[in-house]
């Protein structure tokens, strides 16, 4: 380790003179140890959660903190942190009990044996750390791969021995294969067309043999799984899978380059958002290697329809293709310009967050005083602008969130403005918040945990109702990430939270408990065909009936994926389930769904308290009374106080919730009276 180095050292000792010992003997020996001596359990959990430590020593003699609670906080607060026990007992009994709680075990804190020890083990957890970094670069990259794999335009497969071992969608579709496993374990050849197998053989023959040829292409006709047959053009390079080598196969034919998607906008002569989703993947992916950063930038034009109304879509493809030239002109270090809309661009530039943040506010007066020609005019605009960190995991996800972005910005800043924009919720370094993997990881890693709000019923309802709300533990602390959830559409997070929201219920009703749970599933669920027959082994296997839960949807989600949702939402209707709609009523046409499913309840979008809040009571009154004309019940959410009561009573609503009825809870723990 470097003898220059400072190390953060906690002391769990007897009193602050066994302390100054420990840090003279680190001195002494030459290490710069910067300590601190716990004094009770509570400065323990403020020292663990503000600061980073490198090695933790106990004597096992501190009058008010043990061993034992100190492990377990230190486990609770997911912190890697190496330990040593100075004792006079290095019996086998002792040593073993220290080794089996993760704790070294030494005899003295002067010796240099100490020093030694705990120089050796603050490297072991560098080390350790440093691997489950390294693990965690290497599992994104692999996952990475996987994606742009999956998602590419170009046909791709991966050959061993003349063998297909794997291949994407489009490769398939080019063979006019629907399902991949068809092609699992497919020999090559037999989709080349017969006449040109001899010269494909000779072919790879070729680059079997010769590892220098391994970077080559040849132009042969292929037969299809319809027997059609067409000229394609191979591209082959060597690469490995899983750590063998094998032979990377990029195939193009006339009519797969026919059927691909543009990748230039026709207006403006700029990338599609299509191409820059693969190039945002492809950068990303660079940067985490590298280790630098890499920003996402968005143009959003200021008052675009009223500009929209003068000039028209013509003018704005002109507008817009004078904004992307004059942005490559001016700012730095840009790349990919390309169209995401009708009114704005993204380019991803090699500079960081904060460098781009000072170039493009130097950059937008300048737009604002350029001038456009078009014909027969000139126009002039401003426009608000984003910046996003392109490390992420998503490129989907990620461009949506800069749309959000730029309206926010605008919002929050007025036009004429930039940000550098960081979602606000997120998972703690090693997980993402969009990554289906790292969901499952952070299930696995218990960092997921429920909790329960009551519904006051405002018709004498004499049943107890809760909403079940999906909470996010980290090293950050306790979080709602409702959003981080919509987004991870992770069918394996929906039935997490069925199977534990459903255990405490049935330990509830144990008691004789007369209660309801209201389940938030994802928009996962709604695409999940079996999700309704597990749902029937669940519920019979917790013992309750289908009668004790209500799930719900997001209006959102249910508009975009109509066809699912209506397959899926009729079918927990026939299992003898009740469907809930949630952020309901700020469509123009809330009900129009209700041509299609069913629905028993709806929860209304937050805007409907905050209109009441403001003596608004016209349109929740309307929504509440075509709701109990459809025979459907109404929860108000976000209540914050008793004052709006009597008004929301009068407008018909049948439940409300919120902090003002009771925080969410860990526990059922709510006091119904009726």
């Amino acid at each position: 380790m470097d003898a220059n180095a400072s190390f953060n050292v906690l002391l769990l000792v007897r009193n602050q003179e066994s302390a100054e010992s420990i840090i003279q003997a680190f001195r002494g020996a030459g290490v710069n140890a910067r300590a601190h001596r716990v004094s009770s359990e509570s400065d323990l959990c403020d020292h663990l959660q503000d600061q980073d430590w490198d090695l933790i020593v106990f004597d096992n003699k501190h009058p008010e903190v043990s061993v034992e609670y100190s492990l377990k906080t230190i486990q609770q607060f997911h912190k890697l942190i190496p330990s040593i026990l100075i004792t006079q007992d290095l019996s086998d009994t002792k040593l073993k009990s220290s080794y089996s709680k993760g704790i070294d075990a030494v005899i003295d804190n002067t010796d240099s044996a100490f020093i030694q020890l705990a120089q050796r083990e603050m490297q072991a957890a560098k080390t350790h750390r440093e691997l489950i970094q390294l693990q965690s670069d290497f599992s994104e990259l692999q996952m990475r791969a996987d994606q742009l794999l999956t998602a590419s335009d170009e046909a791709i497969a991966y050959i061993s021995d003349g063998i297909i071992i794997e291949c994407n969608q489009a490769f398939a579709s080019l063979f006019a294969y629907e399902d991949l496993d068809e092609l699992d374990c497919a020999a090559i050849i037999d989709l080349i067309a017969k006449p040109d197998q001899g010269e494909f053989k000779a072919f790879l023959k070729q680059l079997n043999q010769d590892a220098s040829q391994q970077n080559a292409s040849i132009d042969v006709q292929i037969e299809k799984a319809d027997q059609s047959q067409v000229a394609a053009h191979f591209n082959v390079s060597a690469s490995t899978l899983d750590g063998e080598p094998c032979l990377q196969f990029s195939v193009s034919s006339a009519g797969a380059q026919a059927a691909a998607a543009p990748s230039i906008d026709a207006g403006t002569g700029l990338l599609t958002r299509e191409q820059l989703l693969e190039k945002m993947s492809t950068n990303a992916m660079l940067a985490n290697a590298e280790g630098i950063e890499m920003s996402l930038i968005v143009f959003s034009i200021d008052d675009s329809s009223a500009l929209f109304y003068d000039i028209y879509l013509s003018g704005m493809d002109i507008v817009i293709k004078d904004l992307a030239s004059y942005v490559d002109e001016h700012l730095n270090e840009t790349q990919l310009t390309s169209r995401i809309s009708m009114d704005s661009i993204a380019l991803i530039s090699r500079l960081d967050n904060e460098t781009a943040l000072a170039e493009v506010k130097a950059l937008l007066p300048q737009i604002e005083k350029h001038i456009c020609e078009l014909p027969g005019k000139t126009v002039q605009f401003t426009c608000s602008c984003a910046i996003l960190n392109l490390n992420h995991k998503n490129a989907a996800f990620l461009l949506d969130q800069s749309i959000a972005a730029t309206a926010q910005i605008r919002m929050e800043s007025q036009k004429n403005s930039v940000a550098v924009y960081r979602p606000q919720v997120s998972l703690s370094n090693t997980v993402s918040a969009n990554d289906v993997a790292d969901i499952s990881n952070a299930i696995e890693d218990e960092m997921f945990t429920l909790r329960y709000q009551p519904l006051m019923s405002l018709m004498g309802e004499a049943s107890e109702t809760y909403e079940v709300q999906c909470w996010l533990e980290d090293a950050s602390g306790l979080s709602y990430p409702d959003a981080m959830i919509s987004a991870a559409q992770n069918s394996e997070l929906d039935r997490w939270i069925i199977v534990t929201a459903t255990k405490a219920l049935a330990s509830r009703k144990q008691a004789s408990q007369q209660t309801r749970l209201i389940i938030n599933l994802t928009a996962s669920a709604i695409k999940d065909p079996e999700l309704v027959n597990w749902l029937g082994v669940a519920i019979k296997a917790s013992e309750i009936s289908t009668d004790d839960v209500i799930f719900q949807f997001r209006e959102v989600d249910i508009n975009h994926n109509l066809k699912s949702a209506v397959d899926t939402l009729n079918k927990f209707k026939q299992a003898g389930f009740t469907i809930s709609i949630r952020d309901f009523g700020m469509a123009e046409e809330p009900f129009k769904v209700f041509q299609h499913v069913q629905f028993d309840m709806a929860r209304l979008a937050e805007g409907f308290i905050e209109s009441v809040e403001k003596g608004e009571v016209s349109s929740l009154q309307t929504l509440t009374t075509e709701a109990k004309a459809q025979s459907v019940s109404t929860i108000l959410p976000k209540v914050a106080n008793a004052n709006a009561m009597a008004t929301i009573w009068s407008t018909g609503c049948d439940y409300l919730t919120g902090d003002f009825v009771q925080a969410p809870q860990p526990e059922m723990n709510f006091e119904f009276e009726f």
